[in-house]
């Protein structure tokens, strides 16, 4: 509850009726404190000075009256100091104000009793109380005046409103000059006077004069045309120009500022340079709010969509011409004056309503700040009274503040929900209008050239929107990029720093413009063309490298379009990189933006280390994606998303989308899986997470497939009794990222139209997995010539004896089932692995053995140069092949190589040794294979001179004085050799 009824005057002074309003105050805010202390002080001589000068009569203090003009006129004209005269007009307005904020309070929820009406309720009432509000500090500001000037005289001068007018917690004002006189008494005048205001009812905040002309508080039209006319500057001065209500002073010197000065950004039929250059102010800030990300836990009414509705408006404001200034009458004539968006108008009107009668009331009966912690209690608590007055109520275990809540969100979500349809169309608006047009002509005739086009540039700001003319830039056969960039590459040395220099002061240290610049190239494209971009980025660099602001507008940019940020860092040097990682780490920031640093800082690591194998799916997940930026360093968020699109992907009727929902499950899971192996997860854990995502990526998009393929749901339970696919080589062993995905489709039918069928469903399945960038290789395929293996004729070819014989064996011990039917599955075990290769066991194990040793006949003698992790001496292959063996040695049926090494090691101990070795070698040789695939290229064979990226992923904590290339070769060359030890003691025991 309030403390605001704390008054120290006694009750014989003060009349009953003030005391009963101290009494109602409390269900305002403690910052009107300060208006009960005033009255409190001040009252008792107030009205004993208008009773003694007789004209009690005249005023009823005690009673809510509107002549506020003529109230304060008979009060500044007491006989009495000056002093005195100024702390009875500041009594005067703090009790009328109280009047009136309680009296609307009253008013309101009496409207709001019918519910059918609520936003219009909300409606007029800000606007009526808005009015009000500006009635009252218009008479006191003219009385202060008066007073305060004296007999000097002051110029002609006008003063404006350029904020919302029912805003309490400040008054954003305009002062307007005629620049001749005494403007520095005026300026005094001014300052004494926002004294007084700020002391008995709110502060002054003189945005526009912080930035044009040389006195503090006014500022003449030659002064803002001065500022205006050769740089659009910032668009929020604008904004408040355009829309400037009068307040008081010379109205003819207001009507002379619109025309001089404002009546320029308005659109009139032709290019307008101050037009445009105003739109695109706007659009970059709607642009911005649009992608910020809202926090639950706080509530920012400005922020979260008020900002974005009055840009919107103002924005067809000076498109269509119209002269009114207040937000809810412009969206009236916009209404009738552009139909085809007036369904958005009026959602955008909707929530303007609301937002704003929640920010006013909270400002009223809370506290006049703009953030809202709901995450507090006790602001939820304040908020529940904010509900009462909007006669919200509790229901049940739901309270109304839960309600109110709800509603906030509603409004925030129905702003975003449009802001994408204003922001095309004031796009296009700008395509039609821009001074930019220009561009094809003078391409055409070979005048376009960097200098001219940074000089058109010139007169507007880089962090604005420029998304129209980016799409112009690009657009073939002209693609103006190239021309730009082809004219910079044909300059000499000292013109090319010239210019260097015209892009770098034009941009400033906001890099977004030159960012999205070099996101118009292909960076695997033209080599000239890359190196020029990054001359120029290096040169940017080294201006701005020790300016903190260009940190916060890197963050800034990337928070804003993650997906496009990460196109740009593709043409990024390493250098570049490298460059910008240190910059950003310049300085350390907390909360959400700390959180973004790290991210970007994580994702320039990622592009400057990362193979392409990789890199191609970071690049899928930020195209698709762009919000996960923020989780790139918490995979397990990634895994939640995974998650999310599996439970979804049932209730997804439409195949097209179910076939997109699954692609993206695959990229977010190998993504996951690849960041995983980087914070050293175990590989048993790799390995299973990643067999386990494929497993599951293939059985969904063969249901996708079939039901592509076939309509009829009896025909899919025929097919499915007799179709099995199996994963086989690395996948079907439950190895990682491997760049192909080796698969055994085997068929168990003879109808010609069910075999089509299968064809079909497998070509589908196979666009689809070229598209993830895996490679699918058909085993058998050479021997059937087709995808799918008869099942008959499979059997019969396992059967025969040929060179390769052992080599198709493999694949098929190999072999794990994907999915199929389990009876056929267990007949294909029986009969195939038991029943043929197992029973032929011995001469399948002599044949390996045999393909070991011709393999390194060579290499009898250990050879430590050789650099492939697969073929090597001890290496992948040989562990897979002596694994094979003694799988067949023993008669298992288990695929995964760890789960059979543990077997092996349980049945036979006096090997043990030797297995306990092969497995350690088999997990960092799978490691080192994984970690140079995602570094450096999906490739066997190790280049000595790339280990560096494998080995400080392979071991962060590695000490500053070892030689990471080095180190890692030398790991590489010890466990192999260990590993080709063990595995010739395991080949001498089983012959």
């Amino acid at each position: 509850m309030s403390s605001l009824n704390n008054y120290s005057a006694s009750k014989s002074i003060l009349p009953d009726e003030i005391t009963e309003l101290f009494t109602d105050t409390e269900v305002l805010g403690n910052h009107f404190y300060k208006n009960i202390h005033s009255i409190q002080q001040i009252y008792p001589e107030l009205q004993k000075k208008l009773f003694v000068t007789r004209q009690s009569h005249r005023i009823n203090l005690i009673s809510y009256s509107r002549q506020y003009a003529r109230d304060m006129n008979i009060i500044s004209r007491l006989p009495a100091e000056q002093r005195t005269l100024l702390d009875f007009l500041g009594c005067y307005c703090s009790l009328r104000l109280l009047q009136f904020i309680l009296h609307y309070l009253d008013r309101l929820e009496q409207q709001l009793i019918d519910k059918s009406k609520r936003m219009h309720v909300f409606q007029h009432f800000m606007l009526d109380s808005g009015w009000e509000f500006r009635k009252l500090t218009a008479a006191y500001m003219q009385n202060l005046l008066r007073l305060l000037k004296g007999e000097k005289k002051i110029p002609k001068f006008v003063i404006t409103g350029v904020g919302t007018r029912s805003d309490q917690d400040d008054i954003d004002v305009g002062i307007i000059d005629d620049g001749t006189g005494d403007r520095d008494w005026l300026n005094r005048v001014i300052d004494r006077m926002a004294l007084e205001m700020m002391r008995f009812v709110t502060s002054f905040h003189f945005h526009l004069s912080e930035h044009v002309g040389t006195q503090v508080y006014s500022a003449s039209i030659p002064e803002y045309r001065k500022l205006l006319d050769h740089k659009i500057g910032n668009f929020v001065i604008l904004t408040e120009m355009l829309g400037a209500g009068y307040i008081i002073g010379d109205a003819t010197l207001f009507s002379h500022f619109q025309n001089e000065v404002t009546a320029r950004y308005y659109y009139k039929g032709k290019i307008n340079k101050y037009h445009e250059g105003y739109l695109r102010g706007i659009l970059g800030e709607v642009v911005d709010l649009y992608s910020r990300k809202i926090d639950p836990d706080y509530l920012h009414p400005k922020f979260d969509g008020l900002r974005m509705i009055k840009n919107i408006i103002y924005a067809y404001k000076t498109r269509f011409g119209i002269i009114e200034v207040n937000p809810w009458k412009i969206i009236k004539v916009l209404k009738k004056t552009y139909p085809a968006f007036r369904k958005e108008f009026y959602t955008l009107e909707n929530s303007l309503s609301f937002l704003e009668i929640f920010r006013y009331l909270y400002q009223q009966v809370v506290v006049q700040e703009e953030y809202i912690p709901v995450a507090d209690g006790s602001i939820l608590e304040n908020l529940q009274r904010v509900a009462q007055k909007l006669l919200y109520q509790d229901f049940g275990p739901y309270k109304a503040v839960n309600q109110l809540l709800y509603d906030y969100q509603r409004a925030v979500e129905n702003v975003c929900e449009i802001m994408p349809m204003f922001i095309e169309d004031l796009s296009k608006h700008l395509q039609r209008i821009t001074l930019f047009k220009g561009l094809n002509q003078r391409s055409v005739k070979g005048k376009l050239t960097i200098a001219d086009f940074y000089r058109d540039l010139d007169f507007f700001e880089p962090d604005q929107y420029w998304e129209d003319l980016f799409h112009r830039l690009e657009q073939k056969p002209a693609r103006f990029n190239e021309l730009l960039l082809q004219n910079m590459i044909g300059m000499t040395t000292f013109e090319q720093s010239k210019a260097f220099i015209k892009i770098v002061q034009w941009e400033g240290n906001h890099p977004e413009f030159l960012f999205k610049f070099c996101a118009t190239f292909d960076p695997y494209d033209n080599e000239m063309h890359s190196s020029m971009i990054n001359q120029l980025l290096s040169f940017f660099f080294q201006q701005f490298r020790s300016d903190f602001d260009l940190i916060t507008n890197i963050l800034s940019f990337f928070r804003k379009d993650p997906s496009l940020f990460c196109k740009v860092l593709l043409i990024f040097s390493p250098e570049n990189l490298q460059e910008m990682k240190t910059i950003i780490y310049r300085k350390t920031y907390k909360g959400e933006t700390g959180r973004y640093q790290r991210n970007l800082v994580e994702l320039i690591d990622l592009m400057n280390f990362c193979s392409h194998y990789f890199k191609r799916f970071i690049i899928n997940i930020y195209y698709q994606f762009p919000n996960y930026a923020c989780f790139i360093h918490e995979p397990e968020r990634i895994g939640d998303k995974c998650a999310q699109i599996l439970r979804k992907l049932h209730f997804i009727h439409s195949l097209h989308r179910k076939k997109q929902s699954i692609n993206n499950f695959y990229d977010l899971k190998f993504l996951q899986v690849g960041m995983e192996t980087f914070r050293g997860k175990s590989i048993l854990e790799i390995n299973q997470d990643f067999t386990s995502f494929v497993s599951i990526y293939f059985r969904e998009l063969y249901k996708i497939c079939l039901r592509e393929v076939v309509k009829n749901s009896q025909t899919a339970m025929r097919l499915a009794r007799c179709f099995s696919i199996y994963a086989c080589g690395g996948n079907g062993r439950g190895q990682a990222f491997d760049d192909d995905f080796d698969m055994i489709i085997v068929v168990d039918c003879e109808d010609s139209s069910e075999i089509n069928l299968f064809r079909e469903i497998v070509s589908l399945m196979n666009v689809e997995m070229i598209k993830r960038g895996t490679l699918p290789q058909f085993r058998f395929s050479q021997h059937f010539g087709e995808y799918m293996c008869p099942y008959s004729g499979l059997k019969e070819l396992i059967q025969s004896d040929y060179p390769e014989n052992y080599i198709d064996k493999s694949q098929i011990l190999e072999a794990r089932l994907l999915h199929g039917n389990r009876l056929f599955h267990q007949r294909f075990l029986s009969e195939i692995v038991k029943g043929i290769i197992f029973k032929d066991g011995e001469e399948y194990i002599q044949r390996m053995l045999h393909e070991i040793e011709d393999r390194h006949r060579l290499t009898s003698e250990f050879q430590s140069d050789c650099a492939n992790v697969k073929e090597c001496a001890g290496g992948l292959r040989d562990i897979d092949m002596i694994v094979l063996m003694y799988k067949v040695l023993y008669q298992l049926e288990q695929t995964d190589t760890y789960l059979l090494i543990d077997d092996f090691y349980r049945l036979e101990k006096q090997l043990r040794k030797a297995w306990k070795t092969v497995r350690n070698a088999l997990i960092f040789l799978q490691k080192f294979r994984y970690i140079y695939r995602l570094t450096v290229a999906a490739d066997d064979q190790i280049s000595n001179q790339s280990l560096i990226r494998t080995a400080l992923k392979f071991n962060p904590d590695l000490p500053p004085e070892v030689n990471p290339e080095q180190w890692m070769w030398e790991q590489f060359s010890s466990y192999r050799q260990k590993s080709w030890e063990a595995i010739n003691e395991l080949m001498d025991w089983i012959r």
